[in-house]
Order: structure tokens, then sequence, then C-alpha cells
């Protein structure tokens, strides 16, 4: 059975945050292993921010690449007027996505009337 992966490539993180080319055949534990993904996870009142390493480059070719996610959840439903839920940015390195954590928690806290205090150390 032909592995999808193969001709996408896999990624994973150096100890250091670096993205590199997983070898093939791949150790999928190593690639998915989640306490090397999270960048940052932080509730904002309602909302859950999440910001993760993607083993796949998201940019799928099309321009710089894009390995880090980072995304908005409400965690009671009927975001109807803030329009918030599945806020979605993408971006390059680790640390573009440390700062894009904390400028998405901010965002997310300033459209609630919060104070804009939220970091990527406080998931």
């Amino acid at each position: 059975m032909d592995d999808p992966f193969r001709e996408i490539g896999l990624y994973k993180l150096t100890k250091d945050h670096k993205v590199v080319r997983a070898e093939y055949p791949y150790d999928l534990e190593e690639v998915w292993a989640e306490g090397n993904r999270r960048v940052g996870r932080t509730m904002v009142g309602r909302y859950e921010v999440s910001t993760v390493f993607l083993p796949i480059d998201h940019s799928f070719g099309r321009g710089e690449s894009h390995f880090f996610e980072t995304m908005v959840f409400d965690t009671e439903g009927g975001d109807e007027n803030l329009m918030l839920d599945q806020y979605m940015e993408r971006c390059s390195t680790w640390a573009e996505a440390v700062a894009q954590h904390e400028r998405v928690c901010a965002y997310v806290a300033l459209k609630q009337g919060l104070p804009a205090r939220y970091s990527a150390e406080a998931g």
C-alpha cells in the first residue's frame, strides 16, 4: 500500500523548535508527539485559543510554508455576534507562532471587552 505522505512529505520539530523534513519511513509517534507540537493553549473568556505545529506544510506549494496554526474555539456555542469561533491564522516559524498566539489572544480578549494580557505561556 502506498504511503500518502511520502509524496507531500511530513515535517517535525527539533528540540530547539526548528522545522525539518522527517525522514522516510516516518516515525509517526515522533512527528505527532503532542508535547512537541503545542505552542500555546489559552482560555480567553469563553474561547479557547490553540496554536500547534502542523507536520504537513499547509501552504501546499503556494507561497511561504505554513507549519503552525492558531485557531479559536467557542466553548459555549452561540457565537453569532462576535464571529470568533473557528477563526484561524497560519505562519512559518515557532517564533512567529508564539507572537501569533499572543496577538490572537489579545484580539479575542478585546472583542469580548476583556484586558489584552494573554501570552502563549499562559496556556
